[in-house]
């Protein structure tokens, strides 16, 4: 059997990670839009870690804040019994290497906001400051954040602008980092219904969003990353 160079299964494992991310994406998307049309559902917890070696799982979202306090024994618990971990890049990035280590197989993916930025991080005041039309509006002309989450404001997908900023950030991260991919969450219609303050008025009809158009600038987004 022919050996596969290196670099070709790098990049094998790349757009695995991309492909799936897009996957995931769409799920979530579906699980989002559900809860908005469904407010008095529970939003789903991200599954734990398993801590015996002898499970085994496809996937797991690793943003709950759990990965923060994991021991040793955790984040190799963690690596072997999962193909695929979801995490923040300010966990994750000292443990990449021996993540990889333990498991060579195993899918690193950064964990993003998606179509929000946080109120607080260091990207919010200088996009807010330079690029104001970069953040999502609705009739009134009010920014938009989602209620459960207020730090968390909607931004604008249909500005080509943004999208080419947001996936510089996402490769940077992946790049610096080690990670194989980037997952970007809340892709769906969910900001559209009661999850969000406010409808966002699309600026090309100057009518609030319908969903078509909503998620046609949500493939745009996952398409530029």
């Amino acid at each position: 059997m022919t050996e596969i160079p290196p670099h070709h299964r790098l990049r094998a494992r790349r757009q695995i990670a991309v492909s799936f991310t897009a996957a995931i994406s769409m799920l979530l998307c579906f699980g989002l839009a559900a809860s908005a049309q469904a407010p008095s559902q529970s939003t789903p917890r991200a599954p734990q870690i398993a801590s015996t070696p002898g499970s085994v799982g496809l996937w797991a979202a690793d943003w709950g804040g759990a990965a923060s306090q994991r021991t040793a024994a955790g984040w190799q618990a963690a690596a072997q019994n999962y193909h695929l971990l979801v995490g923040p890049p300010g966990v994750y990035k000292n443990w990449i290497p021996q993540l990889h280590a333990w498991n060579p197989k195993l899918i690193l993916l950064a964990y993003n906001l998606g179509p929000f930025l946080q109120k607080g991080s260091p990207s919010f005041d200088t996009t807010l400051s330079q690029h104001p039309d970069w953040f999502a509006h609705d009739a009134k002309g009010n920014m938009i954040n989602l209620l459960r989450f207020p730090s968390n404001y909607l931004m604008e997908q249909s500005n080509a602008a943004y999208r080419a900023w947001h996936s510089q950030l996402l490769v940077a991260t992946v790049t610096t980092y080690g990670f194989d991919g980037a997952m970007d969450d809340s892709m769906g219609a969910g900001p559209l219904g009661p999850y969000a303050s406010g409808v966002p008025v699309n600026p090309a009809t100057k009518l609030p969003y319908t969903a078509s158009e909503y998620l046609n600038n949500s493939v745009l987004t996952i398409n530029g990353d």
